[in-house]
């Protein structure tokens, strides 16, 4: 009569806790480089920051190569023979993009270092800026209309010339509440890139540069 073995308790344990070991370790294991689908359309900066210049814009759902990144946020990737830079919330990256190798970017540019557009008069209507993307100007907003999105990733205010979806310009201000901004005239200054088609500045929290119209 055979007997039937039963296998320990403890030995199940201890071979899930080896598992879920095995696992981590892979899950936190350095990459040269991660695949990532572009959830929408967006623009391409020169350097891990909003106020770098646009090189251009990636269509939505276009795949590319992730080859390191800069802080929490940014990674590059390889774009017409240079280095790209967006923000990893607006991909589906097939892992975590903490395993990507940290790249130092130098220099940090100011905004006296890019192409700037003097022929801009600060009355013009920020709706108006569609051909000066990559350019640092001075436009107006005559009413804004300001959302903060807590919810959404990087905690951004909107600020549309019109309500959305009608607007034809955003300023978009990352990680900070300017939602008692709304209804105010603004006089907004920045590098503009696009998002769908349509002009935005846009800023990380500490670099917001807004004047209310006089």
């Amino acid at each position: 009569m055979n007997e039937k073995t039963t296998i320990p308790k403890w030995l199940w344990i201890a071979a899930g806790i080896f598992a879920v070991w095995i696992y981590s370790t892979q899950a936190s294991k350095p990459v040269s480089s991660l695949s990532a689908t572009n959830k929408e359309n967006h623009s391409i900066y020169a350097g891990p920051n909003v106020n770098y210049a646009v090189l251009g814009s990636l269509n939505a759902n276009s795949r590319i190569t992730l080859t390191g990144k800069n802080g929490d946020t940014w990674v590059t990737f390889s774009i017409n023979g240079q280095k790209g830079w967006i923000q990893d919330f607006f991909l589906d990256v097939d892992g975590n993009t903490s395993r990507l190798p940290e790249v130092e970017y130098v220099p940090v540019l100011t905004p006296t270092a890019r192409p700037q557009a003097a022929t801009i008069d600060t009355t013009l209507s920020c709706s108006m800026m569609s051909d000066h993307v990559g350019e640092l100007v001075k436009c107006k907003i005559p009413r804004a209309y300001c959302s903060y999105q807590p919810n959404t990733e990087g905690s951004p205010t909107f600020c549309n010339d019109e309500p959305y979806p009608n607007n034809e310009f955003t300023l978009v201000i990352w990680g900070f509440d300017w939602s008692n901004a709304d209804g105010d005239c603004m006089i907004v200054e920045g590098i503009v890139s696009t998002y769908q088609g349509k002009p935005q500045i846009a800023f990380e929290a500490d670099q917001v540069k807004v004047s209310l119209c006089k």
